[in-house]
């Protein structure tokens, strides 16, 4: 099991979030790299690549997608009663017959509703992640971490938080109190990630105006 599912399991536990209301999970993979057997009679070929055949495998939502999904059973300490959802096998190349996405709404007891999405197919890059979200915040816990939970150490009626230096602010309270980056922040703006990228672009448009 990933640290960071066990960690946001036992802090949801805990009361970080109050009582989940709702949900949303995915699992996003390329195509499996599964080799070559030439000469294999076809019953053993089909043995060979019995995660893309639905006979064996229960296709992708049980031979794959169920580690995403059994860590929302874990969360909500239940199993769904309800699901609603579709998928295809568009974009799948390789032998068998198993989908390459599918799209899932699974309703749970006390009428929590999770929405869960996944693909197995072409290029695309590994992504697992669960959110959950209650009255006391939400939570977020990719697969490589780290847990991120908005609002657990704060009760109620507690004073909002103040920025931390540096941070981005809203355009308004920018506006106000910041002064224009200098020229030696905008340079270490360009190699910082995308995200921080845009937030510092946009504090340097607010400012400018």
């Amino acid at each position: 099991m990933a640290p960071p599912f066990v960690e946001l399991v036992r802090r949801i536990h805990g009361g970080a979030l109050g009582e989940i209301a709702s949900g949303a999970a995915h699992y996003f993979c390329g195509a499996l790299d599964k080799p070559a057997w030439p000469g294999l009679p076809p019953a053993e070929r089909g043995c060979e690549t019995g995660c893309t055949t639905r006979v064996l495998s229960g296709d992708i939502l049980v031979e794959q997608n169920i580690h995403v999904i059994d860590i929302c059973n874990w969360v909500l300490k239940g199993h769904p009663v309800k699901a609603v959802g579709s998928g295809g096998r568009k974009g799948r190349t390789d032998p068998g017959n198993a989908s390459s996405h599918f799209s899932v709404v699974f309703t749970y007891p006390q009428d929590v509703h999770v929405g869960f999405s996944s693909t197995q197919f072409g290029k695309g890059s590994f992504d697992a992640n669960e959110r959950f979200f209650g009255p006391r915040g939400n939570s977020t816990s990719p697969y490589a971490g780290p847990v991120a939970i908005t609002g657990e150490s704060r009760g109620p009626g507690a004073p909002a938080r103040k920025p931390r230096e540096g941070s981005f602010r809203s355009p308004a309270s920018s506006r106000a109190t910041s002064s224009r980056p200098t020229r030696r922040s905008t340079r270490r703006s360009s190699r910082a990630s995308p995200a921080a990228n845009f937030h510092n672009q946009a504090a340097l448009a607010w400012n400018r105006r």
